[in-house]
């Protein structure tokens, strides 16, 4: 009766999705890999993907990846028509400067 009145989303057709916890798993072939944010996921996927609830529950029943993704990016890339630049470096004075940016056409 509870399911009828409050239905649980369905992992079915779902490339991305959060748990209660907010975070998010990817699927890649049959099983959903923990990713570190949208960005990475829309990288991987070479496609814009939304991100669908579903609960901790649902991810317990299917198999579940390595973890997967770039850590430190913004959590969303920019709209296409927009420009982002991101960098990072280490402390301590070493390490790697990361730099994107959309090229003007």
């Amino acid at each position: 009766m509870l399911g009828l009145l409050r239905p649980q989303p369905s992992l079915e057709g779902a490339d991305l999705v959060a748990d209660e916890t907010g975070t998010l798993h990817l699927r890649l072939e049959d099983s959903y890999h923990p990713i570190t944010n949208v960005a990475s996921a829309r990288l991987i996927l070479q496609q814009p993907v939304e991100v669908q609830k579903t609960t901790a529950e649902q991810l317990s029943q299917v198999p579940l990846g390595q973890p997967i993704g770039i850590p430190q990016v913004p959590g969303l890339v920019a709209a296409p028509e927009r420009e982002w630049l991101y960098c990072d470096r280490a402390a301590g004075g070493t390490g790697t400067v990361v730099a994107v940016e959309r090229i003007k056409e």
